[in-house]
């Protein structure tokens, strides 16, 4: 079954924290956690951080700290009771090791909070998925009017590159920064970066994958009205990328990451 996706402005957060989808290897950790339903539930996430060793978060659902353990997103789990979805929880967990005990990445503390008190047994398989895109919206291949290639291309992982782009004083063909994408609510813009770079920063509820085949480094402004209404927004989005750019994010299925929940239980609070 589908189930409903936390904020997507939150999922980017998240994301962050976990790995990419990889299952931890190797003997459990031993991980000391308290578990807890929250008991005033509202609509904000708040914390999700990993800090001086102990892991945090609260009014979370189960789809939250799946999340952060494996990488996946509520549309790409797959098998999970409702539940997993609406219950909320308050989860505190530290490695019991002290100074000598092993170092855990966040996704490893979570995936042992998982499988000790939520008694979790997944599995990570390959399924067709919905996917967005990313395509020419035209047939003759052109462009929008700010889409346009760069007078400059910048190294990824070459700092020292960028940085000297940045004291030369050059910039975009509409005044972009070199090398950095300005990424904030009805706006994406870059200079000197490939058009992948696009699809890190759409926020919609599926996948994207490039698939416009342009190479090179372009500089790219799109602007769009952001009223709040998550349904009016996207629709927005969808029509200045076409405009503006001349592409668009067309439904497909591609072969992604899914996790397969085989068992899950509810804990008993402590």
């Amino acid at each position: 079954m589908n189930i409903a996706a936390p904020s997507i402005h939150v999922l980017g957060t998240i994301l962050s924290l976990a790995s990419a989808g990889v299952l931890a290897q190797g003997a459990p950790p031993v991980v000391i956690s308290s578990v807890k339903l929250t008991a005033d539930v509202d609509e904000g996430i708040k914390g999700n951080n990993f800090q001086g060793g102990v892991y945090r978060t609260s009014n979370a659902p189960l789809t939250v700290l799946l999340n952060t353990a494996y990488g996946v997103t509520a549309n790409r789990i797959i098998g999970a009771p409702e539940w997993v979805a609406h219950d909320r929880w308050d989860v505190e967990a530290k490695v019991d090791g002290g100074a000598g005990g092993p170092t855990l990445r966040v996704n490893e503390v979570v995936q042992a909070v998982l499988r000790d008190r939520f008694k979790l047994n997944v599995a990570m398989e390959k399924r067709d998925r919905p996917i967005y895109a990313l395509r020419l919206a035209r047939e003759d291949g052109r462009l929008g009017p700010n889409l346009v290639r760069s007078a400059f291309a910048c190294v990824q992982g070459d700092f020292a590159q960028q940085r000297k782009l940045v004291e030369s004083g050059v910039s975009g063909s509409n005044g972009q920064r070199p090398c950095t994408t300005r990424s904030q609510r009805g706006i994406i813009s870059f200079a000197g970066l490939p058009i992948a770079n696009l699809v890190q920063f759409f926020f919609v509820d599926r996948v994207i994958q490039d698939q416009t085949g342009l190479t090179g480094a372009f500089d790219a402004t799109v602007t769009w009205t952001d009223s709040g209404d998550q349904v009016a927004d996207q629709a927005a989005m969808f029509s200045a990328l076409r405009e503006q750019l001349g592409l668009k994010l067309e439904s497909a299925t591609a072969p992604l990451d899914v996790l397969v929940i085989k068992s899950v239980s509810r804990p008993t609070p402590n």
